[in-house]
């Protein structure tokens, strides 16, 4: 069964420890069991407080957070979740006291590069170890060595370096506004008025509303508005009256393949189509000549580096060479 490990002293030690961390993994570690354990006794206690049982007399009831004080697991464990919320806010805000008050800043222990960490001084010894010659550093320290400044805990142990590094300036920021917004944070301070309305679809025939037919000011000055254009526009001449013709469809060059608006006219004519040859603003580029055969004569009299040198023609059968 589910509370087989159910205990009053295991819910005790549960919910204590959801109120220092509310992490239900570590909780159930205690009890050597899983979450879905605290699930299975949050469940059969809140089954016990329908069946209108005291806490006292149910199961699942323990004495949490006082001795004498009777409650339901389940309620125990949100109880501690709100406690923890609670510790949680003094926390951050404990962010924002002075450094010689424990806070400004998160505390870390400094460690070297060998990761090994150091300790604190003690500023009298190391005075001492400076000033005192050996026979009064014996008489005072015993056959503790000169190097030996550091200061240690009423159990002998060495205290370990610990600073406290400040915090970053976005999340002070952040911090301050959260905390108090009516005096840091005055602009998110937004108020929206929103207005709902619905409307009921209603289908099916309905009786049509009656016109309303009676006399009104507005109604009447209406229709004698109406009467009096009507009038004036049966008096106008016929070229003033609203042409009756057929309207000339203007198209583009998209269109013109395509059939006419109006079947009961004849098409339109459209210019045959230009050639390159009719254009106004037509060129023609220049044949270039004939290309000359290359010419492998003999070199006629004289030198390459003398005037008139050329190449002769080239003899009907070629040149012979030995």
């Amino acid at each position: 069964m589910s509370n087989k490990k159910w205990s009053k002293e295991n819910g005790v030690l549960v919910v204590d420890s959801l109120a220092e961390n509310p992490n239900l993994t570590l909780a159930a570690k205690l009890v050597a069991g899983g979450q879905k354990l605290i699930f299975a006794w949050m469940k059969a206690s809140s089954i016990e407080e329908a069946s209108d049982l005291a806490p006292e007399n149910a199961e699942h009831g323990i004495e949490w957070p006082e001795p004498g004080e009777w409650i339901f697991f389940h309620r125990a464990v949100i109880q501690s979740q709100k406690r923890f919320l609670a510790v949680a806010a003094s926390q951050v805000r404990s962010l924002l006291a002075s450094p010689e008050s424990g806070g400004g800043g998160h505390e870390r222990i400094v460690t070297g590069a060998d990761g090994k960490p150091a300790f604190t001084v003690d500023n009298l010894i190391a005075a001492h170890a400076l000033e005192y010659d050996d026979e009064m550093w014996e008489l005072v320290y015993g056959k503790r060595k000169r190097s030996d400044v550091y200061a240690r805990d009423e159990h002998g142990a060495l205290i370990p370096w610990k600073v406290r590094d400040p915090i970053p300036s976005q999340t002070l920021i952040h911090l301050i506004r959260s905390l108090f917004p009516d005096m840091f944070d005055p602009i998110q301070r937004t108020q929206a008025d929103v207005h709902h309305s619905g409307a009921v679809l209603v289908l099916g025939d309905q009786p049509k509303p009656a016109i309303n037919k009676e006399s009104t000011p507005l109604r009447d000055d209406l229709q004698a508005r109406l009467a009096e254009i009507r009038a004036r526009n049966a008096k106008l001449p016929p070229a003033a009256k609203k042409p009756e013709g057929e309207v000339e469809v203007f198209r583009d060059m998209r269109s013109q393949d395509q059939a006419d608006d109006v079947p009961d006219r004849a098409p339109r004519q459209l210019p045959a189509p230009q050639t390159i040859n009719d254009h106004p603003r037509k060129y023609e580029v220049p044949k270039p000549p004939d290309p000359k055969p290359m010419n492998y004569g003999k070199p006629s009299k004289g030198g390459i580096n003398k005037a008139g040198y050329g190449h002769g023609v080239v003899p009907a059968g070629g040149f012979k060479t030995a």
